[in-house]
């Protein structure tokens, strides 16, 4: 990782950003839904693999605390809701649980 702060090196893909709210700086992102595979856009949502808040790119590409309606209004999204529960039950170490669940249906 090159800096704690969020920026994009000329010439350079890989995109560092910190969550603005546990400071983990990460350096690559990974899209949740279908479709084209993208860098985040200004306004893509991202959610922290460390501590699984959630926050969104601003016009720089640096990460943001939401307003309160904006998360009121993700939060309904089905995928937020679903990347929130998967990361939450690996959290708890309950992913063998969830594979077994998916093999009984």
């Amino acid at each position: 990782m090159t800096s704690q702060s969020d920026s994009t090196e000329p010439g350079n893909d890989l995109l560092i950003h910190v969550c603005p709210h546990c400071k983990t700086t990460h350096d690559m992102a990974a899209q949740i839904t279908d479709g084209p595979t993208d860098p985040p856009l200004s306004g893509d949502i991202s959610m922290c693999a460390e501590c699984g808040m959630l926050s969104i790119f601003d016009d720089v590409l640096a990460l943001r605390v939401m307003t309160t309606e904006e998360e009121d209004e993700v939060l309904s999204y089905p995928e937020i809701i679903k990347a929130r529960f998967l990361w939450e039950a690996v959290r708890r170490d309950d992913v063998w649980q969830l594979e077994n669940e998916d093999d009984t249906e």
